[in-house]
C-alpha cells in the first residue's frame, strides 16, 4: 500500500516541494480511470503545515442525458492547514469561517495527506455529468441517442 503520510520533522522550514503519483486502487473511487497525480508544496512555519498545489486525475463518468460513457480530466486546486492537534482543543467556536472548514489537524509527526486527496476527488465528481453542454439525450419514445442523429418516431 502507497504511503501518503508526511513525516513533518523531515520537512524543512519554508517551502518543500513534492508530487505524488496515487494508485486509483489505493484511493478505492469506482469512478477514478487512472492514477492521480498531485503537485503540491508544503510550506512549514513552525508546527503550521500549509498545502498549495494541483491534483490531475481522470474520471469515467455516464452522461446524465444520452447514457453514454465519457473521460473527463479535472486539474483541482488543493489547499490546506495543517495544524497540531493540541490547538484543537483549545478552540471553541460556535460557527465555522472559511478558513475552519480548510484546516485539518494531525496528531504526532505525521501529516496524512490522504483525506485531502479523497475529498478533492469526491467533490469534483459531476452530480449530472454531460458528455458535452449540447447534448441531445435519448428519445424519449424509442430511446435512441440523438446525438447519433434524428430518430424514426413521431
Amino acid at each position: 500500500m502507497q504511503n501518503l503520510k508526511i513525516k513533518v520533522n523531515a520537512l524543512i522550514e519554508g517551502a518543500n516541494k513534492l508530487e505524488y503519483l496515487i494508485s486509483n486502487k489505493l484511493l478505492l473511487i469506482d469512478v477514478l480511470q487512472k492514477n492521480a497525480i498531485a503537485n503540491f508544496i508544503l510550506i512549514k512555519k513552525r508546527d503550521k503545515i500549509g498545502v498549495k498545489g494541483k491534483l490531475k486525475f481522470n474520471l469515467r463518468l455516464t452522461c446524465s442525458r444520452c447514457l453514454t460513457e465519457f473521460t473527463k480530466e479535472l486539474v483541482e486546486q488543493l489547499d490546506a492547514l495543517f495544524l497540531p492537534d493540541d490547538i484543537n482543543k483549545k478552540i471553541k467556536k460556535d460557527e465555522l469561517s472559511y478558513e475552519d472548514i480548510q484546516t485539518s489537524f494531525y496528531t504526532g509527526e505525521e501529516i496524512d495527506i490522504l483525506p485531502l486527496i479523497l475529498d478533492t476527488i469526491l467533490l469534483s465528481i459531476p452530480m449530472k455529468p454531460l458528455c458535452c453542454e449540447n447534448c441531445k439525450g435519448l428519445c424519449p419514445m424509442c430511446g435512441k441517442n440523438l446525438n447519433e442523429g434524428p430518430c424514426e418516431c413521431k
